[in-house]
């Protein structure tokens, strides 16, 4: 029996909210939190970012399975408590490290949370409405990530930043409780891919270890052996994943899907942009509060002009990737984000001017992030298989991810790990380098999308493919 579609959206759209607006809620606290703890380097305070971004990112597809598997409402159900209970965990942790462990927590448990939720609204929705649920739940998604700086910059600077994580308690109980009541019962499908944990173990191994080395080549230095033996420890758990997709009978990523040059050069584009925009995210964050002396309100207020246009031109980038196709709206938007990238690093000095150097390059950036993330999406999802539509959608998330954790990381390395705790600040000139870092990750996602590299989809597309129905 089919559940109310419109009660299914809701409970899963509140799921979806709490666990896409902990990706950016989280960067303007950061500033804050070394009241709580002293003398804490920003390569630690980075695993508070970075350890919800690498489990997110790495037990997504197999949470996918795991829903396939046992049903979608029970994961998401179970992902949604453990979401909310780990929440409570890291409102109250007395330390850096219960801190962290409870961000490790949540951003396994969210791993859980989306792609059950999605699997619930194509369960309650015909499938002539599928297109139109996915793309109301994708919204839901881009808000929450757009009120992000702005709600946790409030919540900062009225309280403290163990509110930011309070917020999810209530949201995350309520959702429980009418998930219990109201989301059908979803089938079970024991024919379904075993979930790979080994392989979520191995990509999490690969990313943690090299996430790791960068944001601790200030600490240990980039000669060191523990760097060193960081990078080697990646190369080797890097060749036992490819090896385990090759082998496994089933693989976390399937390698026909990676085979597919239209579906992994957009996963590609999207890992890259994802490791420009949320390095942006944080380097701003630092730069407001650090060289402008911005409290955290301000600097949240002053980031939210780039999301909120990300939300305004999302909607028409949409219908432009339709009539034209998505490499020339990825192209577009890339180029507007790129000038965006420069304009931050040349113009804005040591002397506030928001007016004047802020807002113009902050609102061109989330132009050019409302055109680029959702044709990315798109191009992602309908370069697969109408029957792999889920998995698609779910890779293209993990690619996003994994590119966030990978511009944190790097960013650290360029302002240098000890910014924030009084024994060394960042520069100016240490800034201008992340949103340099920004702009060179942009040019990559150009040049891999170019016309004279097949890349992405080259045709314009008139309709929505068909959408067959899953048995």
């Amino acid at each position: 029996m089919r559940a109310s579609p419109t009660r299914t959206f809701w409970i899963t759209a509140a799921a979806t909210f709490i666990a896409m607006l902990d990706v950016t809620i989280v960067n303007v606290a950061i500033p804050n939190m070394t009241t709580s703890f002293h003398g804490v380097s920003l390569s630690s305070l980075s695993w508070v970012i970075n350890g919800y971004t690498i489990m997110f990112a790495c037990l997504l597809v197999a949470n996918g399975q795991f829903a396939e598997l046992f049903g979608s409402r029970m994961v998401f159900l179970i992902g949604t408590a453990l979401f909310t209970v780990a929440s409570l965990a890291a409102a109250v942790a007395p330390s850096i490290e219960a801190l962290i462990l409870a961000r490790l927590v949540q951003g396994a448990a969210a791993a859980a949370m989306l792609p059950s939720a999605l699997g619930l609204l194509l369960t309650a929705y015909p499938p002539q409405r599928w297109t139109a649920a996915i793309g109301m739940w994708g919204a839901v998604a881009s808000v929450a990530s757009a009120l992000g700086p702005l709600l946790g910059g409030t919540l900062v600077d009225a309280v403290d930043w163990r509110v930011i994580f309070l917020v999810n308690v209530p949201i995350g109980t309520l959702t429980v409780l009418c998930g219990l009541r109201m989301l059908a019962p979803s089938p079970e499908r024991p024919t379904a891919h075993k979930p790979d944990l080994v392989g979520a173990a191995l990509l999490a191994a690969t990313v943690g270890l090299l996430v790791l080395g960068l944001v601790k080549s200030g600490d240990w230095g980039w000669t060191s052996t523990k760097v060193i033996g960081c990078f080697l420890a990646t190369a080797v758990f890097a060749l036992l994943f490819g090896l385990r997709l090759t082998r496994q009978e089933s693989p976390l990523f399937e390698p026909s899907l990676l085979r597919a040059r239209a579906f992994a050069s957009a996963n590609g584009s999207t890992l890259l942009f994802g490791f420009s925009f949320y390095s942006l995210l944080l380097c701003s964050v630092l730069f407001l509060t650090q060289v402008w002396h911005y409290s955290i309100l301000q600097a949240g207020l002053a980031i939210f002009p780039g999301p909120l246009m990300s939300a305004v031109v999302s909607a028409p980038g949409g219908k432009l990737a339709t009539r034209y196709g998505q490499r020339v709206v990825i192209i577009a938007g890339s180029f507007i984000y790129l000038a965006a990238m420069v304009w931050l690093a040349t113009v804005p000095s040591s002397t506030p001017d928001f007016l004047g150097a802020w807002l113009p390059g902050y609102m061109v950036a989330g132009i050019g992030v409302g055109l680029v993330f959702p044709s990315q999406a798109s191009a992602a999802a309908i370069s697969v298989p109408p029957l792999r539509f889920t998995t698609g959608l779910a890779m293209n998330i993990t690619a996003r991810q994994l590119g966030a954790a990978l511009g944190v990381a790097v960013l650290v390395s360029i302002i240098g790990s000890n910014a924030l705790t009084g024994i060394q600040s960042a520069t100016l000139a240490d800034f201008r380098g992340g949103f340099t870092m920004c702009a060179v990750g942009i040019s990559l996602v150009i040049l891999a999308t170019l016309p004279w590299r097949p890349f992405l989809i080259v045709t314009p597309i008139s309709e929505p493919a068909p959408i067959e129905v899953q048995p």
